[in-house]
């Protein structure tokens, strides 16, 4: 390159701005006008991008206002529950024995989802024959769990069209 070519301006090696591109100058001068224009976008999308964050910040400051709420009394006792040793029993052998390997095992296992078919009904009364050793609170079977959980979950979500999601059972309107 030549000295003062259009390409390239070569001041003077000690000057900061030896590396400066002949277009520079220009694209710094319609930088002001490209912000203004980003800005004024901004500002036109804001209050449709408020109006749909709303319901989310509605729903995040509820969990936070339950978060606050001291424990029930009694509930979650992990220290001196009725079934202190089928807790602890159960927790040790969860970080003892849990490795990669097994994990892949039973993923192997049951990762087909091919060891049953079953329908709801059915698959509630299997569920009462396990046992949640990790509880520390109840024994109550799981059908009654999965109950609890299933009416927590439409109390919290589904306040509107609670009627459209309720399961109901064969042959019943």
């Amino acid at each position: 390159l030549k000295v003062g070519s259009d390409l390239l301006r070569i001041p003077p090696p000690h000057c900061a701005a030896a590396l400066v591109p002949a277009w520079a100058p220009e694209m710094a001068a319609s930088a002001p006008a490209a912000a203004a224009a980003t800005q004024t976008r901004l500002e036109e999308e804001r209050p449709q991008a408020q109006e749909e964050a709303a319901p989310k910040r509605a729903a995040d400051d509820k969990v936070r206002e339950e978060l606050k709420r001291p424990a029930q009394a009694g509930f979650r006792n992990y220290d001196d529950s009725k079934f202190q040793d089928r807790v602890q029993r159960t927790y040790y052998n969860i970080q003892s024995l849990h490795t990669v390997e097994g994990v892949k095992e039973k993923l192997a296992s049951f990762g087909q989802l091919d060891k049953a078919v079953m329908s709801v009904e059915e698959m509630m009364a299997f569920l009462d024959t396990i046992v949640d050793e990790s509880d520390p609170d109840n024994d109550l079977p799981q059908s009654y769990h999965a109950y609890q959980t299933a009416e927590s979950v439409m109390q919290r979500y589904f306040t509107k069209d609670r009627e459209s999601v309720r399961l109901k059972p064969d042959g019943v309107p």
